[in-house]
Order: structure tokens, then C-alpha cells, then sequence
């Protein structure tokens, strides 16, 4: 089943997934500049702050290397690329455990009705990009199965924690992580362990993250503890914004579970936002 397989965003035909709108204003975009020409004007409203922001979840496969006309050093490359690998799964399993904490352990945290925190962690994996024409509850269930095989911590993982590795060492405790991760599975199970990877790869580069409020969120991975969710009149999105004096600087659009709707957007709380 690969229905919540996204295709780039400027791709997408129109109907095919959910709509963002999540400015959800009636009002015409306008925008203005500074008498300088330096701060673009925009109009919109600081929704929240982010109170906790999750690892990068980067890809695990490392690309190929330059072949030497040395056996024994091709060997050794080979070897020094085996381990690369085994360090970025690892680092991948520890990134989407921390991720479920996120969702899992938050006191607050914001759903739609009638869903689960697993479908809303699942749904902010996948920044909903579920079409249209796909059985929603059946891309949940499987991102869920696909998540528990290839992503569960193993019995050495839970041994390696009481022993503090992943503080005191934390590229050792990724090696042997993912070393663990690939001896566990059988050579059937290796190709289902390869697409997982697929079903997150709209997650690769960002964060996980929740906010004051309780929003749970995927966000640009220059993010930081602190930096604010705001609404642009005009953006299909929110976006992550850091203070920078009394103007602001954008670190890029973001998915915030619960709002991409316009669910929390007012024209009357509008207030210039100065962007540099």
C-alpha cells in the first residue's frame, strides 16, 4: 500500500490530498516595505511558541564513494560506509522514539475529534499528505505496523539505556543500535525494513516538535525551543519564526496538526509582522 506516498508539492493535481488554508482569511494578501527597502510587512498573528523540538530525522543511506584501485582499501571503505550506515539507522530509531515520546508523554496535545494520539502523531509523520481517494484508516494501520517493525527499539536497546550509552556515547550507542537492528532481521523481512523509509520520507530534514498549546508539529530542522508558530495572511501554512530584535526572521512553512484549516486563524487578532 503506498497511498500516503506524497509527490512534490508543486506536483500535486488539485483534489488529489487535503487543502491547506491555514490562514483561512476572506481578506486580499498585502504586503508593504520598510522605508529602507530592508523589512517586508506582512500581516498575521504569533499563534504559539515551541516548548519542545525533537532530534533531525536525516536519511540513513549514505551515497556511493569513489572506488580506489586497492582491494584492501576498498575493503576498509566498504567496512568504515557499513558502519555509517548502521549509525544513521540507529540514529533514524532513536529520532522516531523520541518523536512518539513527543506525542506520547505531552500533557497536552491537541487532536481532532474522534482520533487517537497515535493518529495524530501517525497524521503529523506524514504532514497529512494522505489523498483524497485513500482508505485514511487503512494508511494509519499500516504506517503504524510499519512503524512498530522497523522502528522498535530491541531488547540491547533497553540494556544500552540503563547503561547511559546513549548519553555518554551517543555515536557508539547509534552504531550498535542500528548493528543490533539489521542482525535482528531476516533476510524476508529486508525489503519490507528498506520501504519503511519511504513511508517517512516526508519527515526526512525536520523536526517533530509541540508547542504551549499542545500542537504537535513538523517543523524545519534549523528550528529551535522558543521559536514562535505564526499565521501569514495570504500562506496556505504556518510558519516557524524567530525573533531577530523587534523584526522576525522566517525559518520556513511548517505542518501544525489541528490547524491547516484555518481552525485558528482571526482576521480581527491580525497585527503587522515585520519580517528581515
Amino acid at each position: 500500500m503506498r497511498e500516503n506516498v506524497r509527490t512534490p508539492m508543486m506536483l500535486e493535481m488539485t483534489g488529489s490530498f487535503p487543502e491547506w488554508k491555514a490562514s483561512g482569511s476572506n481578506k486580499p494578501f498585502t504586503a508593504g516595505l520598510s522605508s529602507d527597502g530592508k523589512t517586508l510587512i506582512l500581516k498575521g498573528m504569533i499563534l504559539d511558541e515551541l516548548d519542545d523540538v525533537g532530534e533531525k530525522l536525516e536519511y540513513p543511506w549514505p551515497g556511493p564513494e569513489l572506488q580506489s584501485d586497492s582491494v584492501m582499501m576498498d575493503s576498509i571503505y566498504d567496512f568504515r560506509r557499513s558502519w555509517r550506515i548502521y549509525r544513521s539507522i540507529g540514529a533514524a530509531m532513536d529520532t522516531i522514539k523520541g518523536w512518539q515520546d513527543l506525542a506520547f508523554e505531552s500533557k497536552i496535545l491537541q487532536t481532532i475529534s474522534g482520533e487517537t494520539r497515535m493518529d495524530a502523531f501517525l497524521t503529523t509523520l506524514l504532514s497529512n499528505r494522505i489523498r483524497l481517494s485513500a482508505d485514511r484508516r487503512k494508511v494509519l494501520d499500516y504506517l503504524e505496523k510499519s512503524l512498530g517493525t522497523s522502528f522498535k527499539m530491541t531488547s540491547s536497546a533497553t540494556f544500552m539505556n540503563q547503561l547511559r550509552l546513549p548519553r555518554l556515547a551517543p555515536e557508539l550507542y547509534h552504531k550498535l543500535l542500528g548493528f543490533r537492528k539489521i542482525c535482528s532481521i531476516d533476510d524476508s523481512e529486508m525489503l519490507s525494513f528498506g520501504k519503511s523509509f519511504t513511508d517517512v520520507q516526508l519527515a526526512f530534514d525536520q523536526r517533530m516538535a509541540t508547542t504551549g498549546l499542545g500542537y504537535l508539529c513538523m517543523v524545519p530542522w534549523t528550528t529551535q525551543v522558543g521559536d514562535k508558530i505564526a499565521l501569514l495572511r495570504g500562506g496556505r501554512t504556518p510558519y516557524v519564526l524567530r525573533k531577530a530584535g523587534e523584526k522576525w526572521r522566517i525559518l520556513g512553512d511548517c505542518y501544525v496538526h489541528g490547524i491547516m484549516s484555518g481552525e485558528s486563524w482571526d482576521d480581527d487578532n491580525c497585527v503587522d509582522i515585520e519580517i528581515i
